[in-house]
């Protein structure tokens, strides 16, 4: 029920000052004081509304605007891979371009400009990320590009005549990711708020929704604020973002036009089930665009579908599971990496072994015992990083931990020391994505104190993960660690595996020292 958020926070205890509440007239009064320049509201702010949170316009011709410009880098890459396979197949190939042959090229980057325009999947995520878009995007050259060189060859009655179509998927496939990425980039790094975002519900989960929005999740993104008619109470010590009320649900109306707000999300709020569903409608009027937090987010999947029955949705989880066939997939993906990146990196781990024994007293590897999956003890292997008297000093590791030799200062922030940990993928104890293990002493005192710790347990441990590539890492929040892990294991995929690994390769350059455990070395 979206109307109550009962059992997980508790009403009462006020509304905290940094979070603002506007009601009825008063909440338009203050928006006209603040557009008029008199800075606070007649006392009805405890602050400005943030400069430039007004916008005019139609929230539908806005939108047009901002598909036209998402569609640029498409179009961009899909003129230069007919280009590309132009010169390849005049020039490599030696084969002769006919006048039909640019006819089926522009074709052909039309037809995959517009599946990829017109792909929900990609264009209303909240958030841009090229890893994200890949497969889908992968997903659509191809099947454009096989129905395009299946009708080429009907149409000639000759397969051979399809050579060129194929051609241009496969340099498209390259060309399409990279402009799109290169655009991604281009846009991150500019100022100007493209997305005004207004959440109904300001309880704790709106809070968050509203947290995780404005902390770079989206560059060209505002939330303006949030509508509730009895805010619900957070906890005391929650940092407070700011952000205003602007009123109750029925303020919508309103809100809307002064606000100029493109996107409405649902959060749990008190506004009751039938002016939800009046919001969602005055919503369509506007041409505002709508998101829902489901009532059991924490239980939904990113594989979650949604089925029609009589009227009625009804959403399937979808919930991943390790085992059978998926067990097997993993592990012949763990082996085949792993032997081929032990390949390529012998000669790395010779000259890391050489510098540890010459650079200090002590054993080359360091060693410790681990929880792993279903609570299987281990032995974790690392490379040397601290002095042999490193756990007379402490084990909690820390950023720039005195207890480092000089080698391991170059180690640990690369996270080079975690290469020996390939064996243990070898072996069969870890796997090269998962939760990362911890010492059983720790695993015991988690397990009764950190809710779904014991969750993590499911699956094998992993030399990286999701937590760490989202920068868990170090002397960071054990529960929030295990959200992200349990997420991990719930809405597992070979692809996420190859995301998180290139996610750690391309991050570790910056990345805190350790992975979240409590060690000596």
């Amino acid at each position: 029920m979206l109307g109550e958020d009962i059992g997980v926070y508790k009403r009462g205890g006020g509304w905290p000052s940094g979070m603002p509440l506007l009601r009825g007239t008063q909440a338009g009064r203050a928006r006209r004081a603040t557009r008029r320049g008199e800075g606070l509201a007649q006392g009805v702010l405890d602050r400005p509304v943030p400069p430039g949170s007004f916008r005019r316009g139609s929230p539908s011709e806005g939108r047009r605007g901002r598909s036209i410009a998402a569609a640029a880098p498409d179009a961009l890459a899909a003129l230069l891979s007919g280009v590309g396979s132009w010169a390849i197949w005049t020039g490599a190939l030696e084969r002769a371009f006919l006048p039909w042959h640019a006819v089926v090229l522009v074709l052909l980057g039309g037809l995959w400009v517009a599946a990829l325009a017109q792909s929900k999947a990609l264009n209303n995520r909240l958030r841009r990320s090229l890893l994200d878009d890949l497969p889908l995007v992968l997903n659509r050259v191809l099947i454009v590009s096989v129905l395009v060189a299946f009708a080429v060859s009907l149409w000639w009655l000759d397969p051979n005549q399809a050579g060129l179509v194929l051609l241009t998927a496969a340099v498209g496939s390259v060309l399409l990711p990279v402009v799109r990425g290169l655009g991604y980039a281009i846009s991150s790094r500019r100022k100007s708020v493209e997305h005004r975002v207004l959440i109904v519900g300001a309880g704790n989960i709106g809070a968050r929704v509203a947290r995780l929005l404005s902390e770079g999740f989206h560059p060209e993104m505002e939330v303006v604020g949030f509508l509730d008619k009895e805010p619900l109470s957070r906890p005391e010590g929650d940092d407070e973002s700011g952000i205003p009320v602007l009123g109750s649900s029925y303020d919508l109306p309103e809100v809307l036009r002064e606000y100029g707000v493109d996107k409405l999300i649902i959060a749990f709020s008190t506004a009751p089930h039938q002016r939800i569903l009046e919001m969602i409608w005055e919503c369509d009027k506007h041409g505002v665009e709508v998101s829902i937090v489901p009532r059991f987010f924490e239980a939904t999947t990113v594989q979650s579908t949604v089925e029609n029955v009589a009227g009625m949705s009804l959403m399937h989880l979808n919930r991943a599971s390790l085992k059978g066939v998926n067990a097997l997939l993993k592990r012949a993906f763990d082996l085949a990496a792993t032997t081929a990146g032990l390949l390529v990196i012998w000669p790395l781990l010779l000259v890391l072994a050489v510098a540890i024994k010459l650079d200090s007293p002590g054993p080359l590897l360091f060693s410790q015992k681990r929880v792993g999956c279903d609570g299987r003890v281990f032995t974790l292997y690392k490379f040397r990083s601290m002095r042999t008297d490193a756990e007379a000093l402490g084990t909690w590791t820390q950023k720039r931990d005195p207890r480092r030799t000089r080698v391991g200062r170059i180690l640990r922030p690369l996270n080079l020391d975690e290469l020996p940990q390939l064996f243990n993928v070898l072996k069969g104890d870890m796997s090269l994505v998962g939760p990362r293990p911890e010492q059983p002493s720790y695993v015991e005192l988690f397990e009764e104190s950190v809710y779904r710790y014991a969750h993590r347990h499911r699956v094998k441990s992993g030399i990286t993960g999701w937590a760490q590539v989202n920068g868990l890492r170090g002397d960071t929040s054990i529960e929030e660690r295990v959200l992200y892990d349990n997420f991990y294991i719930e809405n597992w995929s070979l692809w996420l595996d190859i995301k998180i690994l290139l996610l750690t390769f391309f991050k570790s350059g910056v990345s805190m020292p350790e992975l979240g455990s409590k060690s000596r070395g």
